[in-house]
């Protein structure tokens, strides 16, 4: 990881992580990569399925450590907005089908979309202040 880590959800579950699985996508990757995806792109379709993958893991140990009744994904891949979350949330339940505990937790419930033109890191950074 650039900031000398191992194993950072950075590298798996953000915008840059899909820009390095999808580079073809330009300004905007999510966008691009789910249109290629949804129009039958193989390539497309092997990179989507592993960034939601990662994205539904990392919601899964958000959800499983600290309990948290919403998870917000923020950021510039939320400009696909509701096939974004239709994938995310897709990914979820097909994780809890296979698992009883899951399936109990609700997480493809727990997920919302920040708006694109929603600044919300100044408000992360004061709040970590408290």
């Amino acid at each position: 990881c650039p900031c000398g880590q191992r194993g950072c959800l950075e590298l798996y579950a953000s915008g840059q992580a899909l820009s390095r699985l999808w580079p073809q996508g330009g300004k905007h990757p999510a966008t691009h990569l789910l249109a290629a995806a949804q129009n039958g792109d193989p390539a497309a379709q092997t990179a989507l399925s592993t960034w939601i993958g990662a994205v539904a893991h990392a919601v899964t140990l958000l959800v499983l450590t600290l309990d948290v009744a919403e998870v917000l994904i923020a950021g510039g891949v939320t400009e696909v907005g509701g096939p974004l979350l239709d994938a995310l949330r897709s990914e979820l339940e097909r994780q809890a089908n296979q698992s009883q505990f899951l399936s109990q937790m609700g997480l493809a419930e727990r997920i919302r979309l920040v708006p694109s033109e929603a600044n919300i890191a100044p408000l992360g950074a004061a709040l970590a202040t408290f």
